[in-house]
């Protein structure tokens, strides 16, 4: 056996972290506990695979008696463990976001995969109700649970990934999951219509009129035995409100899931909105507390592959000069690289330090901003347009980000409100550092 999937196992009884969001949720629950119900519990759970998959693993691991059923209703799960300890337990585990920062790339898949599996999740359960099925949640927790493997690789054992039905047997799941989960190819009309949901999930992300789309709403159809026209109408309803979900706006536009009329299109390829991406994990750094390494690596990332940055440097006081602390993009020989300046000269740099401001070097605001530039300054940083702006924890200057772009896409003001953006979430996330 690899050494990947020697990791991997780990997963098979090491704690699995859930949504943040499903845990604040969950907490704010916590503070009126004995108000709430075990449907509203359940109805949080079921937003979040990896929680779930969590529930029905300690619920299938307990002791058995000769009377115990399967319990496959996180609903009927929550009951057995009592809605009070359940929120005690839950609500403090660990996050994704949590275990992953730092690691954006592996964070944006992991938070793909739980979005496709909702989405999965959302259309199971209204196919299944259109079937009148006895169990509709068991369509829906399987659908939730589609994307686990792929997630449990993505957080203990990289690229390979254990055989789903390896996973099912170690957590002892009720054989009705399971049959759903790795029936391949699906035999009854009930394990069709679930497949066909998770296929149309993963499918739908690569646009809505490739051949793989309409051959799950014909599998669909042929497993509700109604028109295929109907099961669209109940795709969309369920696309609409995924795409209103908290974490599906946040992964890709809204838009993406409105439905479009059937026609000749070209295959629609998504594109990422890395800049989101990268501003989103800076502003979840800053709730997770985490070093203020991790937080600079988040600023360079949303500079560099958001705003397509060519030279970051962070410049820090220390000792009365201006000095640079990391210089990412320019080129060895660069001046830029050793940047100082005395802080009691008159230049721009150190005017920005004595309150929270930025400034844009362009077109425009040259005749400004180029006295303010002395030839000292401009033979180290250039003479190209760029941004900067200080970094402030409470009333303290603690350093200075500056930014240029090259020549061949000039900065617009467009770039330097985000420029703005990125650095106003550093020092946020800077302050919560020091304030935790």
């Amino acid at each position: 056996m690899s050494a990947e999937l020697l990791a991997a196992m780990r997963c098979f009884d090491a704690p699995l972290p859930a949504l943040q969001l499903t845990r604040d949720r969950l907490t704010a629950q916590l503070r009126r506990a004995e108000r709430v119900k075990p449907a509203e519990v359940a109805e949080i759970v079921l937003n979040d695979p990896l929680l779930t998959a969590t529930v029905l693993r300690e619920i299938s691991r307990r002791p058995r008696t000769s009377v115990s059923v399967d319990v496959t209703s996180i609903e009927a799960a929550v009951m057995l463990f009592g809605v009070v300890p359940f929120l005690e337990r839950q609500a403090r585990g660990p996050s994704i976001e949590v275990m992953l920062a730092g690691d954006a790339p592996r964070l944006m898949r992991c938070l793909e995969l739980v979005s496709r599996a909702q989405l999965a999740a959302r259309m199971a359960r209204r196919a299944g109700v259109e079937r009148m099925d006895a169990r509709p949640e068991e369509l829906q927790i399987a659908a939730l649970l589609s994307s686990l493997a792929e997630l449990l690789a993505q957080l203990f054992g990289g690229d390979e990934r254990l055989p789903v039905e390896s996973i099912l047997a170690a957590w002892q799941f009720p054989e009705v999951l399971r049959q759903l989960l790795v029936s391949d190819p699906p035999q009854s009309h009930r394990q069709q219509l679930q497949y066909a949901m998770v296929s149309l999930a993963a499918a739908l992300e690569s646009g809505w009129w490739i051949d793989a789309v309409g051959a799950s709403l014909q599998l669909a159809a042929g497993a509700l035995d109604r028109p295929e026209s109907l099961v669209w109408q109940l795709v969309s309803e369920a696309l609409l409100a995924h795409g209103r979900s908290p974490l599906a706006s946040t992964i890709a536009p809204p838009a993406r899931w409105l439905p479009m009329l059937p026609g000749d299109w070209p295959r629609a390829i998504p594109v990422k909105d890395v800049l989101a991406t990268r501003m989103q994990a800076l502003h979840l750094a800053g709730l997770q507390g985490l070093p203020v390494n991790q937080i600079m690596r988040l600023s360079v990332q949303a500079l560099c592959e958001g705003l397509s940055m060519r030279r970051v440097l962070l410049a820090i006081p220390q000792e009365g000069r201006l000095v640079a602390r990391f210089c990412i993009g320019a080129a060895e020989a660069d001046p830029i690289r050793g940047f100082s300046l005395a802080l009691d000269e008159s230049h721009l740099f150190a005017q920005l330090l004595k309150k929270p401001q930025a400034v844009w070097l362009s077109g425009e605001s040259r005749p400004q901003l180029m006295p303010q530039l002395p030839p000292s300054v401009t033979g180290i940083i250039g003479g190209d347009d760029f941004c900067a702006m200080s970094l402030f924890v409470g009333d303290k200057a603690v350093g200075l980000l500056f930014a240029d772009r090259p020549p061949s896409i000039p900065i617009d003001a467009q770039v330097y409100q985000y420029f703005k953006q990125i650095c106003q979430l550093t020092s946020r996330a800077l302050a919560s550092r020091t304030a935790s």
